[in-house]
């Protein structure tokens, strides 16, 4: 098994990091630069590195790596093209017709489509535009699509899914744009201390960004038609974020930011000061957590403002329960790597004790992967293991321990009734309650992980308290008109 040396890889990848950075800064105003989605190094996190894990995680980049490098230039220039010739063959063509506005709006929102049923609710803003309607703020949302969709619902109930194509010359100015930043970066490369074998993997970025370049073309268009005083997003610190606040810079409409999603111990971009045409002009946050962690490090903006979350549940009237601790609830990442391991957990964890009841839910865009992997499994064994259909308060009602990664549900999982198990990932510290130990047990084994299951947990009222208080600390209740007062 590989060692690592984790203070090297550390200093690796903040090095790497302030490289690509200088690079966005630099060129902060071509837009396919910026979308470019190998320019934003999101977390230290070794499932969502891509082609920057071994530069990373090694500290001499193999000659296999480097093939492999070679042949990815080659792979994704014909994916892009490919991409790039289906867009001209797709007939659904945004038209400004359809979508005539009697005048400037008041906010746009962008969200994202994940698949299946588009519900009122949104899946990061709640009842937001049920919200804007009582308070006559006129809104529409925007859905960029995580999933293939033909869904047609665009226009109804202010609800837009981006599932438009680009006509032949917008994809035409793509085609010559990105040939121009190409050169950009090969001319950056020639004057830097960048290695050849980055800029391989910028290169093949380029290759990658089409998909944000189309979205952000999208959004400029309801924009242009729909003259917005104000635009949020959903803030990580990704690339296409970066375009939308790109956008908003140029047409002067005021920019949120909304951080939703847990921050570990090493988030990056989210945290980074980029020059101000790529940040939003307000930030917004989920709770006094991650609030206090933007007021440390953020000098771009001092409008960071906490509105809640969705997430957000009041239990300070628990009055306990007696849960069976043999009801396991697994959570893993959201992407096909930690799914996978969670499902052998599942099934390791039953061969030891068939008396287990276990759950495993994640995140709605992992769903089909999750449901595709799990019913390849005999029906002896999905009596005891099975994938949640219910809302995450049933499940966390139900279930007395709560196995995780990096998840909100870890956060949602601060409750009395609930003993919180981090699996440890080998390559990086991905647990979002790292800074308070005393919230959940950390195993790095299945053996580890067996031997806490085997004992039930009790609480003291003092550490009920003291749960309570620190569950306040990572989420507020949303509260919609704090944010309705910032609104231009």
């Amino acid at each position: 098994m590989q060692n690592y040396n984790y203070i090297q890889i550390e200093n690796r990848f903040y090095n790497l990091a302030n490289k690509i950075d200088k690079i966005l800064n630099n060129y902060n105003t071509d837009i396919t630069i910026i979308a470019n989605p190998l320019l934003s190094l999101n977390r230290l996190h070794p499932d969502y590195l891509q082609e920057w894990f071994d530069f990373i995680y090694f500290e001499k980049i193999s000659t296999k790596v480097k093939l492999k490098l070679n042949f990815c230039i080659f792979l994704n220039m014909v994916l892009n093209l490919l991409a790039v010739m289906k867009e001209l063959l797709i007939s659904n063509k945004f038209k400004d017709s359809e979508h005539l506005s009697s005048g400037a709006i008041d906010l746009i929102l962008i969200s994202h489509y994940l698949g299946g049923k588009l519900e009122n609710e949104d899946f990061y803003y709640g009842h937001i535009l049920n919200e804007c309607e009582k308070q006559n703020i006129s809104a529409i949302r925007l859905l960029i699509p995580h999933t293939n969709t033909n869904n047609n619902i665009n226009g109804l109930g202010g609800n837009y899914i981006l599932n438009y194509s680009l006509n032949f010359n917008e994809v035409l100015n793509y085609l010559y744009l990105n040939i121009i930043s190409l050169l950009k970066i090969i001319r950056y490369f020639i004057h830097s201390k960048l290695s050849y074998y980055e800029l391989l993997v910028l290169i093949i970025g380029q290759f990658k960004n089409f998909t944000n370049y189309k979205n952000m073309i999208l959004i400029q268009k309801f924009i242009l038609t729909f003259n917005p005083k104000n635009l949020i997003m959903t803030f990580e610190g990704n690339s296409i974020e970066k375009c939308i606040f790109s956008l908003c810079h140029k047409y002067l409409v005021k920019s949120f930011g909304y951080q939703h999603a847990p921050i570990i111990k090493g988030q990056y971009s989210i945290f980074n000061n980029h020059k101000k045409d790529i940040v939003p002009d307000v930030i917004l946050t989920s709770g006094k957590f991650t609030q206090l962690k933007f007021l440390k490090y953020i000098q771009y903006t001092n409008s960071i403002i906490d509105i809640g979350t969705k997430k957000y549940d009041d239990i300070s009237n628990y009055l306990g329960d007696n849960k069976s601790n043999k009801s396991i609830l697994l959570v893993p990442d959201g992407n096909a790597q930690s799914v996978q391991k969670f499902i052998e957990i599942g099934l390791s964890l039953l061969k030891i004790n068939p008396d287990f009841k276990i759950t495993i839910r994640s995140h709605p865009i992992m769903n089909y992967l999750m449901q595709k992997n799990m019913s390849k499994l005999p029906i002896s064994i999905l009596a005891n293991f099975k994938v949640s259909k219910s809302n995450l308060k049933v499940d966390l009602d139900f279930n007395f321990w709560v196995i995780y990664q990096n998840s909100s549900v870890s956060i949602e999982s601060i409750r009395p009734d609930i003993f919180l198990i981090y699996f440890q990932n080998s390559l990086a510290d991905v647990n979002p309650l790292w800074e308070n130990s005393e919230l959940y047990i950390s195993v790095d084994s299945l053996n580890s992980l067996y031997k806490v299951l085997l004992n039930k947990k009790y609480r003291s009222s003092q550490d009920i308290k003291n749960i309570l208080k620190l569950r306040s600390h990572y989420y507020s209740k949303l509260n919609y008109r704090e944010f309705f007062k910032l609104l231009s």
